[in-house]
């Protein structure tokens, strides 16, 4: 197996390593980023409900991209949701609604 240098293109196989890998790490970096904060929030003045409090909010804030995005989407007015003014799913044939039953 030879050495590449940067700039050599990566195969599907190495893409898919790479990406799993940043996504694990992206995940042990909230693990570790949020163990911290509760941390903090231990041995301040909230004592053992810091903790709880510290996830409540982290959940909280999850929360809020998907809040948004149900916004977005609910206010979207460019004609690219599936169903037409008359309520119908133009993405299925007439016909086929009946056997979706």
């Amino acid at each position: 197996m030879r050495a590449c240098a940067i700039g050599c293109p990566l195969t599907p196989a190495a893409t898919a390593s790479a990406t799993a890998s940043a996504s694990a790490r992206d995940v042990n970096a909230g693990i570790a980023l949020g163990s911290l904060i509760a941390g903090i929030a231990l041995d301040s003045s909230l004592g053992l409900t810091g903790p709880s409090l510290v996830g409540m909010i982290m959940a909280a804030l999850a929360l809020v991209p998907l809040l948004a995005l149900t916004a977005i989407r609910a206010t979207r007015t460019d004609g690219t949701h599936p169903t037409s003014e008359t309520g119908q799913d133009d993405s299925l044939p007439s016909d086929a609604t009946h056997s979706l039953v």
